[in-house]
Order: structure tokens, then C-alpha cells, then sequence
């Protein structure tokens, strides 16, 4: 459009010797008319367009902020009557939820290193300091009743630096607060002596 406004006048004034013909430029005289009017029109929309949308969200922040003071009014309101809630036809607040315990350690497993000592790693939902959960790791041997208390961790791996050879019973379970998980599935290590330290685990029944 840019190209045609700086030529077109001249090319009406001598078709012929800018190579084209009466009608051809009468074409794009009209052609170029339109698409200035278009363009204006487009503009116009457009800056149109813009101040609807600011209304709109004026308006919708305006409309929002007198809804959340009518719905404090009502439960302001409800809190000598709780009929209010049913008129209004608003949801009264939900008593809140007991806290539920979390959920038992699973996918427990071990390996051992040179120096004898035993990493038990698991597999838990939410881990970490900002969870609020702990994992109470305990262990037993043949014989041995109850299970031992090792320690608690906020990870979800524990090394066991007082491991021996022969087999040995781990048990894992999750805290939070005063709530306790199950305890997970009973892991057996074994650890044959000799130059190289092996290996096994398998899942056992929890014991009590």
C-alpha cells in the first residue's frame, strides 16, 4: 500500500508512459482507496477492541471483589444462623479432615560394601524435612525378639554400620507427627563371609 501512495498519482497522469494501461491503473487507484479505508476501519476496531477488553477486566476485578465481600457478609451472617447458607445457596465450610498417616515404605532393598556396612534404600510417596515425614528403621537376627530400634531418618536410605555376616531381618516404617504407616515388608540380607561380600534380599511376611 506504501509502494502504490508514492506512485500512483504519477502513473495516472501518464499511463502509457509508466507501461501501463487506463484501466489498470483505474484498478489500482480503486484497490488502493479500499485497503486505506480497510486499514483505518482495522484501526479503529482494534483501539475498539483494547478499551472493551480494559473495561472488561475492570469491571470483572470490580464485580469479583464485591462477590467476595457479599459471600464474608453471608458468612458473617451465618455464624448466628446457619440457615443463611442454605438461602444463600452457598456450601457451608467443611469441618476439617483428620490428618491421615502416611503410607508404608515399599520397594525396600540393600547393598553392602567392602567395609561391611549396609545401605537400605525404599521407595515412599513424600520425602524430605518439609514433608513432615520420618522413616523409623529397625533390624533383627535369628533368634532375636523384638526388632531393634537403629534410628530415623528423613531420607529414604539408611547405612547400617554394625552389619554382619550371616542373615539379617529389616524393617522400615513412615511418621509423621503421632502418625505412624505400617511397617513395610520384612527384607532379608544375606552375607556369606569370605573374599567377596555378597548378597541377597527377598521380601518376608511384617512381623508384629
Amino acid at each position: 500500500m506504501e509502494f502504490l501512495g508514492t506512485r500512483i498519482d504519477r502513473w495516472a497522469q501518464d499511463p502509457a508512459g509508466a507501461g501501463l494501461t487506463p484501466e489498470q491503473v483505474a484498478q489500482l487507484q480503486e484497490l488502493l482507496s479500499e485497503s486505506k479505508s480497510a486499514r483505518l476501519n482495522m484501526l479503529q476496531l482494534h483501539s475498539a477492541a483494547k478499551s472493551a477488553t480494559s473495561t472488561f477486566y475492570n469491571k470483572s476485578d470490580a464485580l469479583r471483589s464485591a462477590a467476595s465481600a457479599a459471600v464474608a457478609s453471608v458468612r458473617a451472617a451465618a455464624r448466628t444462623d446457619r440457615h443463611v447458607f442454605t438461602e444463600a445457596l452457598i456450601d457451608p465450610p467443611q469441618a476439617p479432615q483428620p490428618a491421615q498417616a502416611p503410607d508404608a515404605p515399599r520397594n525396600i532393598r540393600g547393598a553392602v560394601n567392602t567395609c561391611g556396612h549396609l545401605t537400605l534404600e525404599w521407595d515412599a510417596d513424600r520425602t524430605g524435612v518439609t514433608s513432615g515425614v520420618f522413616f523409623l528403621i529397625e533390624r533383627s537376627r535369628p533368634g532375636e525378639q523384638p526388632y531393634t530400634f537403629l534410628g530415623a531418618t528423613p531420607s529414604t536410605t539408611f547405612t547400617d554400620t554394625a552389619f554382619t555376616a550371616g542373615t539379617t531381618y529389616y524393617r522400615v516404617r513412615a511418621q509423621r507427627g503421632d502418625l505412624l504407616s505400617e511397617w513395610s515388608m520384612v527384607v532379608s540380607m544375606t552375607v556369606a563371609t569370605g573374599p567377596r561380600v555378597e548378597h541377597t534380599a527377598r521380601p518376608a511376611r511384617a512381623a508384629a
